[in-house]
């Protein structure tokens, strides 16, 4: 892979200790947003199926997906990674007063597959004013 990832230091004071020095992070810059039409075009570029055959795929895929999340499951997509949810919750002392009104927030987790993780790992960067 021959792509630079562009980045820009960006200043950060630590809100613990407002009497340190401000700090400069290594910050992505985002270029643009692909919506499914987007990543339609790049699947079909490299396959044989045509963009509207991709663009239906992945619309099937967006509307799938909360369903299959919600009933519980984990959502393997080979050579990207694993989906499931995730919840924040108070805690209990007595393990039958935790109700589904202890739930305070839901997340999506997402953990890689090994080969995204790889390829990731040789990521080139390049800096930007």
């Amino acid at each position: 892979m021959n792509i630079k990832t562009k980045f820009k230091a960006i200043p950060k004071k630590n809100p613990a200790k407002p009497e340190d020095p401000t700090k400069y992070y290594a910050h992505v810059v985002s270029k643009d947003t692909y919506d499914i039409s987007n990543v339609a075009h790049r699947i079909s570029d490299i396959s044989s199926l045509s963009i509207m055959d991709v663009h239906a795929v992945l619309l099937g895929l967006s509307k799938v997906f909360p369903d299959m999340l919600c009933e519980g499951n984990r959502i393997r997509l080979e050579g990207l990674g694993t989906f499931s949810l995730g919840v924040k919750s108070d805690g209990e002392t007595n393990e039958d007063d935790i109700t589904a009104h202890n739930i305070k927030k839901v997340r999506l987790k997402f953990s890689p597959d090994n080969q995204l993780t790889e390829v990731l790992q040789q990521t080139k960067f390049e800096k930007v004013d």
